[in-house]
């Protein structure tokens, strides 16, 4: 009969006696991931249906929802994440409803998960988008408490993504509240952090802000650079929300330009664009 192996501290274990052992173990550890793996392919799978299961819903039931065990997984909020995120273009309302209804699921996912590091990144995301689409609808007062959620569980992260959306969303909050300099500093902050990380989108919608802001500061050749810039990484986008911030910095270039060059092209621009909507994107009419 074979003697038992007795207990070592990690990194202390006898080594094994046998092939044959060896073998037994990666099989076992082979099995365990094999577990694994389809345990996650199946959480994904039934994130899409179970996505648009909850939006098809109406909204009024979806905190309900996301209480039933199918739907407490990291899968499905990254999915409503992900939508949240799409629907700010069109609908903020839903948007901010989807990024709170995810924040909720966020929390009753299980703390000891071994996925706990992406439920953070994940509920960070939550908050940086609810208070963008509060900040969407005018909403400043909820929009800073969503921030001061967000900052209270941003104290130890190390996703840079989500540090990112939080200074590009408080950025625009400060610019909302006349804190110009903290506003153009944290733009600052949210544009580096999404060049480092390769979102040329993002970081052309940081520099837009920052460009607008700096418009309306009266920092006009400050501004034409950081439109300009925008616009070089927006181009390279084909989402509608990419089009939209595109047409945002084109237009305040050529307010840019039309302060620098003379009265005489800002008075052609500003008949050109007169039944425009959203010509003048910092609501301030070229100098004359």
């Amino acid at each position: 009969m074979k003697k038992p192996t007795s207990w070592a501290p990690p990194g202390q274990e006898a080594p094994l006696s046998s092939d044959n052992e060896y073998e037994l173990v990666f099989a076992r550890i082979e099995a365990v991931c094999e577990r694994a793996a389809e345990k996650v392919l199946h959480e994904l799978e039934a994130a899409g249906s179970l996505c648009d299961e909850l939006i098809a819903a109406p909204m009024r039931t979806w905190s309900e929802l996301v209480r039933e065990s199918r739907f407490l997984t990291i899968s499905v909020a990254n999915r409503l994440l992900l939508s949240a995120a799409r629907e700010r273009t069109t609908n903020p309302s839903k948007a901010a409803a989807l990024a709170a209804v995810t924040f909720d699921l966020c929390n009753r996912l299980p703390g000891d998960s071994a996925a706990a590091g992406l439920v953070a990144e994940v509920r960070l995301g939550a908050l940086c988008q609810l208070a963008a689409a509060r900040l969407d609808l005018g909403d400043r007062v909820a929009a800073h408490e969503a921030l001061r959620c967000a900052a209270r569980h941003l104290g130890g992260s190390v996703f840079d993504c989500e540090r990112a959306h939080y200074a590009l969303t408080l950025g625009r909050l400060r610019a909302m509240q006349g804190r110009i300099d903290e506003a153009l500093a944290l733009l600052d902050r949210a544009a580096t952090l999404f060049a480092v990380l390769g979102q040329q989108e993002e970081q052309g919608a940081a520099l837009t802000e920052k460009g607008c802001l700096l418009l309306d500061a009266a920092e006009t050749q400050a501004a034409e650079l950081e439109l300009k810039r925008a616009m070089q990484l927006l181009g390279r986008s084909t989402s509608s929300r990419a089009h939209l911030l595109l047409q945002k910095a084109s237009h305040g270039v050529i307010v840019c330009r039309a302060e620098l060059r003379g009265p005489e092209l800002a008075a052609e621009l500003l008949r050109r664009w007169a039944n425009k909507p959203g010509s003048r994107p910092n609501g301030r009419p070229p100098k004359k």
